[in-house]
């Protein structure tokens, strides 16, 4: 009789046990890989944000302003975003074609709001793109009463924020010189960024070197960034704590930004509909990668912010006192968002020259908030 050669039952499971090991140590690898082409891609991405602003930079002798909008009379109704000044040196001159600019964001076509433009988002990211929010579809008849607003209105975001400095204040104007004094309705020249409301500097203005500021940051968005805030729209101290799970209509509030708006939460509009806000700027108050991430609010302190927990600021202010604007310095009556990423333990960040570098969280506060600032003066270098 011929004998028929065959895998026996035990021998079929040793190689499938074998296959199951090699695969799971293979696994490991292959997800690092694919984080490395990602935080590539998210690099090349910020690669072009550089050549982007010194396009602008070279057209109009300026770096564009964080934010355009009148916080006196009208602070709601910022009429463009950094992002949407870039578009034409992205490439983008149809597309741009498409945003009225005497109309502000909330009041632009909704072809350009839900449109998704790659490079202005990380590749690591998690969230949902375009994403629906019922709050913010729903703010426009309270802006602007008699109008009505599609609910669920899509956003397309950005993950890419141009960096304030120290500073968390969003309408303070900047003191004109290189001052470490403080006046009321002011913020102090050497804790400034590159970027703030109705402000965007020369890059002659850079005392501290292109290759030594940050000009953009990462701001990641999805189910991993949770955001604080106050729960409630009453105004003060004891309403500021993390924000609940979900917001009014049940939606999580998680940390996300639209590439087409630049406004800040303020308590007249999106904090009464539950909405919290990143914003597209970001300071380092805030260790990277701290979660929940700071929400962009003008006028209201954050006792859990680090700085006023106890962290030192670069400019060596006394944290304890930055308490509800009752003190000088970076701490005021006002939030701004942490930089965060979905890369691990740390972010991408493209600096003044356009040279991108990758930072540990772990970097020290110190030269952290002094790679921010863009005239603070400090002896720096980037850690390697």
């Amino acid at each position: 009789m011929r004998r028929r050669h065959a895998f026996t039952l035990v021998e079929l499971l040793v190689v499938i046990a074998i296959i199951g090991v090699l695969v799971a140590l293979l696994l490991p690898a292959i997800q690092a890989a694919r984080e490395a082409a990602r935080r590539a891609s998210c690099v090349n991405n910020m690669k072009q944000f550089a050549i982007a602003l010194q396009n602008y930079h070279d057209a109009l002798q300026t770096l564009p302003p964080g934010g355009c909008t009148n916080f006196n009379n009208n602070p709601e109704r910022v009429y463009a975003s950094p992002h949407t000044m870039l578009m034409p040196f992205f490439e983008e001159e149809s597309l741009h074609s498409l945003y009225n600019k005497n109309q502000p964001w909330f009041l632009q076509d909704q072809r350009l709001a839900g449109y998704v433009i790659p490079i202005f988002v990380c590749p690591s990211n998690a969230a949902e793109n375009p994403f629906a929010d019922q709050n913010l579809g729903n703010i426009l008849p309270i802006l602007v009463p008699g109008t009505t607003f599609s609910p669920n209105t899509e956003w397309a975001l950005t993950t890419y924020v141009f960096c304030k400095g120290i500073t968390d204040a969003w309408c303070n104007n900047p003191k004109p010189h290189k001052s470490t004094s403080w006046v009321s309705g002011t913020t102090i020249y050497t804790e400034r960024g590159l970027f703030d409301f109705n402000w965007g500097p020369n890059l002659k203005k850079i005392s501290d070197g292109t290759s030594n500021t940050i000009a953009m940051g990462e701001g990641a968005s999805g189910p991993n960034w949770p955001v604080a805030g106050i729960t409630s729209p009453t105004m003060g101290p004891t309403t500021d704590r993390y924000a609940l799970p979900t917001n009014p209509r049940g939606q999580g509030r998680i940390a996300y930004h639209s590439w087409i708006n630049a406004i800040p939460s303020y308590s007249i509009g999106p904090v009464g509909l539950g909405v919290y806000l990143t914003g597209s700027l970001a300071c380092t108050i805030d260790p990277m990668n701290k979660s929940p991430v700071t929400s962009a609010y003008v006028g209201q302190t954050d006792p859990l912010s680090d700085c006023r927990a106890g962290t030192a600021t670069a400019r060596g202010i006394n944290p304890s006192s930055c308490v509800f604007g009752s003190a000088p310095g970076s701490c005021g009556s006002h939030i701004a968002p942490n930089f965060r990423s979905d890369h691990g333990a740390g972010c991408n960040f493209m600096f003044a020259d356009g040279s991108v570098h990758y930072l540990s969280e772990d970097i020290s506060m110190l030269v952290y908030q002094q790679l921010s600032t863009m005239a603070g003066e400090e002896v720096v270098a980037i850690p390697e």
